[in-house]
This record gives C-alpha cells, sequence and structure tokens, in this order.
C-alpha cells in the first residue's frame, strides 16, 4: 500500500475540517419539522410520549440548557452525535482488524473518515434531520463494539457496556430491537459463541438494559400500551392514504438501498477490476465471527425493513444502521484491493455533496416553513445568518400545528 503515514496525515486534516465546518453548520442550519418536534418533547419530558421512547427529548433537554431555546441547541445534538458515532465507527474498524496489525489505527482512521464524509448518512440525516434515529444509530454502533470487543478479547466488562447500549439504544427507539435480536440470534448460534448462556453476566447484562428502558414500559402501562399500539399503526398503508405495496416496495429500494448504496456498488466493481491488475493488501482481518456478524446485521436489517416494506412506509433514515456498516465494509474492501486513489476520489465527492447539503439547508425555503410558529410563538432564537433573506412557506403556521398533532389526533405528550 501506499505512505499510509502521509495518508493518514491527509485524512486527519479532512477529518479536522470537516468536523468544524459541522460545528459551524449547526449555527447556520435552519432545523426540519422533525426536528421541532423533537424539541416539543424537551418542553414537556415524561418517561415516555405516544410516539416513543423520550431519550432523544432528554437530550434536547439538555443542550437547551446550555445553549437557551436556540435553533443551535436542536442542531449541535446532529453535531456531537455525528463526531462520537465516527469515533465509534473507527474502533468498530480498529476491532475488525487483527489487534497485532499496526497499521490498524491509520486503516481505522481512513474509514472512518469514509464514513463521516457519507453525505447520505452525516450531512443528509445525522448532522441536519435531529431525530431519534440519529440517536439510535450511535447506540446500536456503541452495543456492536462492545460486543466485537467481547469476541476479540472475551472481557466480560465489554458485555456490560453492550448492556448500557442496547438499554439507551431500546430508551431512545423501539427499533432497535431488531439489530440485539440479530446479536441475540448470532450468539445463539455459534456453537463458540453459545457458552456465554451459560454465564450469569449475559442475563445482568439483559436485566441492566431492561432497567434502563423500564420507564417507557411503566409509562405505557399507566397509559394503555399506547406507545406500542400507534407504532404498530404508524407509516402503514392506511395512514399513507391508500398507497399500494407495489409502491411503498418500489420507494423503498430507491431511496433506502439504490440512492446511498448504488454509488458504493459501482465503485466496488470498478475497485474489483483494478486489483486484478495490481497485488492485493495483506490486511489481517478478524475473518471468523466479527466479519461474519457485521454481514449477519446488514442482512438482517435489510431483509427485515424488506418484508416491512411490503406493508408500511419505510423511510431511508431507518437504516441508519445498515448504512453505516455497509460504509465499513467499503472502506475495507476499498483498502484490502489497494484502491487508495478510487477511496480519496469517494471521499472528495462525499465532501463535495456534503457542503452543498449543508449550505442548502442553512438557507432553503422548505426548511422555513416553521420559522413563524417557532420562533415568534414558541420562542426559539433562529441563529441562522441567513434566515432573515427568505421568508418562510404560506400557512406555515397550519402546516407546523398539523405535524404536531400528527399523533393520531392527540397531544404529542400524552395519551
Amino acid at each position: 500500500m501506499q505512505n499510509l503515514t502521509r495518508i493518514s496525515t491527509i485524512i486527519k486534516i479532512i477529518a479536522v475540517s470537516y468536523i468544524i465546518l459541522l460545528f459551524i453548520a449547526a449555527l447556520t442550519i435552519i432545523p426540519y419539522v422533525d426536528s421541532y418536534y423533537y424539541w416539543f418533547w424537551s418542553q414537556h419530558l415524561q418517561m415516555a410520549y405516544v410516539d416513543g421512547p423520550p431519550l432523544i427529548g432528554y437530550v434536547i433537554y439538555l443542550s437547551t440548557l446550555i445553549f437557551g431555546n436556540s435553533t443551535l441547541a436542536i442542531n449541535i445534538v446532529g453535531t456531537i452525535v455525528a463526531i462520537i458515532s465516527f469515533l465509534i465507527i473507527t474502533d468498530i474498524t480498529r476491532t475488525i482488524l487483527e489487534p497485532k496489525d499496526n497499521n490498524s489505527n491509520k486503516i481505522a482512521l481512513i474509514v472512518g473518515v469514509l464514513w463521516l464524509t457519507n453525505y447520505h448518512i452525516v450531512a443528509h440525516r445525522i448532522a441536519t434531520f435531529i431525530t431519534y434515529d440519529g440517536l439510535v444509530n450511535l447506540f446500536e454502533l456503541g452495543a456492536i463494539l462492545a460486543i466485537l470487543k467481547y469476541i476479540t478479547y472475551k472481557k466480560n466488562r465489554y458485555i456490560y457496556i453492550t448492556g448500557i447500549c442496547a438499554g439507551l439504544a431500546l430508551f431512545t427507539k423501539f427499533s432497535a430491537i431488531i439489530s440485539l435480536a440479530i446479536i441475540l440470534a448470532y450468539f445463539l448460534f455459534n456453537p463458540k459463541l453459545r457458552q456465554i448462556f451459560k454465564s450469569y453476566h449475559i442475563y445482568l447484562t439483559i436485566l441492566i438494559a431492561l432497567v434502563i428502558f423500564s420507564p417507557v414500559l411503566i409509562w405505557n402501562y399507566e397509559h394503555n400500551w399506547s406507545s406500542f399500539i400507534f407504532q404498530l399503526h404508524r407509516h402503514t398503508h392506511v395512514q399513507l392514504a391508500g398507497q399500494s405495496h407495489f409502491y411503498s416496495i418500489i420507494w423503498f429500494i430507491r431511496t433506502s438501498l439504490l440512492d446511498p448504496i448504488l454509488p458504493f456498488l459501482i465503485v466496488l466493481l470498478i475497485s474489483k477490476y483494478l486489483a486484478s491488475k495490481k497485488p492485493k493488501q495483506n490486511l489481517s482481518f478478524t475473518t471468523s465471527p466479527n466479519i461474519k456478524l457485521l454481514t449477519l446485521l446488514q442482512i438482517g436489517m435489510v431483509g427485515f425493513w424488506g418484508i416491512m416494506a411490503f406493508k408500511s412506509d419505510v423511510p431511508d433514515r431507518w437504516l441508519l444502521l445498515f448504512e453505516s456498516l455497509f460504509t465499513i465494509s467499503v472502506g475495507l474492501v476499498l483498502l484490502k484491493n489497494n484502491n487508495v486513489k478510487l477511496l480519496f476520489l469517494i471521499i472528495a465527492f462525499n465532501l463535495i455533496r456534503s457542503v452543498g447539503l449543508l449550505v442548502q439547508d442553512s438557507y432553503t425555503t422548505p426548511n422555513l416553513v416553521c420559522h413563524n410558529i417557532y420562533t415568534q410563538e414558541k420562542g426559539i432564537k433562529f441563529t441562522s445568518p441567513f434566515a432573515t433573506y427568505i421568508k418562510p412557506a404560506k400557512n406555515a403556521s397550519d402546516f407546523c400545528y398539523l405535524e404536531l398533532t400528527k399523533c393520531v389526533g392527540k397531544d404529542c405528550w400524552t395519551p
């Protein structure tokens, strides 16, 4: 492989520069309606809501204690989530590589920056669309990192870290149960890993996760299981004004699969062609069972949501975990095939797209649709310097109230 020291220096410069850009964007981005919606949660803290678990509301509330009721307080949550997720992605990659690999830190950083600059994940979702999707992705990645470290180093403390991350993930969004179930199933059906069920540590870990999640269960018990009932009917075709199954499946394939991964698939084909003409890099992968677990998680996530697309609307942001793990896989394949130039080309393309999205979300009209209702009536300070130059869309007040009452005609925080 080319000089990794020189390459890693360039990657560090890109990482630091992009993180600085994300902090600047936190000052200028105009929040989406959904982001304001969860700010509304932060003003009415509870153990759970009709719409789901409450952690995103708590996090935004803590942010408002520091930055006040401002768009910065909302946006900075996405920036911090993106940075922590970047560090976890880097550590996951490092753990996948053999501990004795001297280049593991540099390779992990390169893969981490490939994820950080992925416009479809960070600039398009986590940093600008402040919902519980980015936060649950962070805790799911944390759980995966901890379980990979347990598999690699066989230290029980990683089991307990997994439990904490799993509990926080469930306390953020119910869908975290999917990735956690895949991990449990993998351990259950793997003869070498199945022995963990003979240890009390796994049961204490599950208990820890349940304790963290218990406020949601208590609240739902007191409110006739409103959250669970609501989520079972949310995004169904009935709610979506009779959209056909065919339309929903096509939409899922296009927005959740083709848009985020088709460019990468094309790059992988090019990489395979170029690799046939040059020697491969001898990267030391822990091929079993770390790689198998990551592959199973990717297949499981796509399979589950693909099945759900037959009867429900599946937004692309629900597959953030799949996209994150797929980005790791792409980065490792490119580096193994010694296609460093191709990898830098992807990073450069993603950077251009990311900057464009961040600039667009700092002044475009659609994001200003809730300007009046939140800045004038709800008292949120608008920190974007571009906001005063663009008028919000017509009927903004009606549109925002419609969003705030989307909990099937009920308040957003009580059944």
